[in-house]
């Protein structure tokens, strides 16, 4: 520190401090801070699924470009192949995306389908790992 900084500072202290001296009430000091905000945090296992996400625009896209593989190893046990909706799904982040879905297939009817989406660079098209049939609405993914 130079001498001219040494003396404001000994200068501004002086008149806190006289300040404080003069005042028939000791000084108080506001601390206004926010409440923490509590955010929901999904469970996760390091290398495992996520949780369970509704059916969204992008897990139906992924659905869609793999939907005559689904139908194909599905067999006759596909249901009504004009109805192909992603109802929930699970990510699970590898090199690529491994997506486990439930998808309606029919008024009764579900598959669970496990599809692989490789990264983008490899240009790869995502594909059907598993297809499991004859599935209920309330059957766990």
């Amino acid at each position: 520190m130079t001498g001219d900084s040494i003396f404001v500072c000994a200068a501004l202290l002086f008149s806190v401090l006289s300040t404080m001296a003069d005042s028939t009430s000791p000084p108080t000091m506001e601390i206004h801070q926010e409440p923490p905000k509590l955010v929901a945090r999904e469970e996760r296992i390091v290398g495992g699924f996520g949780g369970e996400k509704p059916g969204d625009d992008g897990a139906q896209a992924v659905a869609d470009k793999v939907k005559s593989q689904v139908l194909q190893q599905a067999g006759g046990n596909s249901g009504d192949a004009s109805e192909f909706v992603v109802e929930k799904y699970k990510t699970q982040v590898v090199a690529g995306t491994n997506y486990h879905m439930k998808i309606r297939s029919g008024k009764d009817n579900y598959l669970h389908v496990k599809i692989y989406e490789p990264l983008p660079h490899t240009k790869e098209q995502p594909r059907v790992t598993e297809v499991q049939s004859n599935k209920r609405a309330e059957d766990a993914l």
